[in-house]
């Protein structure tokens, strides 16, 4: 339904060549991309975009897995596509994870204290009541944890990618949002006891986000 929801905030109405395609083409992909950035930013679309997107995040807000804001949502992306016109639009029943957010917090404890800003993970298993207190070990992608896997053994990881936000965040987004579904994964093969992975953005407003 994500994909299917991204996919309706760029494509109103528009008529792409590659009904056609029976394979995946790489170059006709870019294309397309092409396409869309350009009726998004500068096109028949510019604004459209951005205001459907924002009508669904602060009107609904939050959508995880089972939870009634989910359903919500995808009655309002239901809505808007018959709105919109389109044909055979319907809500069909799946079965899918009820994960629900319990409290949650972080805190540095040396070399000073202080109160992170953090978010969990939807699925990520809980601590219990007494929560987990670890030195921290900071590694910069995976290859990295692996070499130092002996390292990471009772600590906290902490995965600190790094890439050219100003110049490729386009680019950027996909290696680093990888840390956030296999970052817990991997920490746990080396005898962590926790995982954390930065934010996947390439300015902080110190507001984490899922």
């Amino acid at each position: 339904m994500l994909l299917l929801f991204w996919l309706f905030l760029i494509l109103p109405v528009i008529n792409v060549t590659s009904r056609s395609c029976h394979h995946h083409d790489q170059s006709i992909s870019k294309t397309i991309s092409d396409q869309l950035i350009e009726l998004v930013t500068r096109g028949a679309f510019h604004g459209v975009t951005y205001y459907r997107l924002a009508a669904l995040a602060d009107t609904i807000g939050p959508r995880l897995c089972g939870n009634e804001s989910l359903t919500q949502a995808v009655n309002w992306i239901q809505s808007a596509m018959i709105t919109e016109g389109l044909d055979n639009v319907h809500i069909e029943p799946v079965q899918i994870p009820h994960w629900i957010r319990g409290e949650e917090r972080a805190q540095l404890i040396q070399p000073r204290y202080a109160k992170l800003s953090m978010l969990g993970l939807g699925n990520s298993v809980g601590t219990g009541p007494k929560g987990i207190q670890a030195p921290v070990l900071v590694v910069r992608s995976f290859d990295e944890l692996n070499v130092r896997c002996e390292q990471a053994r009772n600590k906290i990881v902490v995965f600190n990618p790094q890439c050219d936000w100003q110049t490729h965040p386009v680019d950027c987004y996909g290696p680093v949002v990888a840390y956030r579904s296999g970052g817990a994964s991997h920490a746990a093969k080396c005898g962590a006891l926790a995982s954390l992975s930065r934010s996947a953005a390439s300015h902080s407003i110190d507001s984490p986000h899922t």
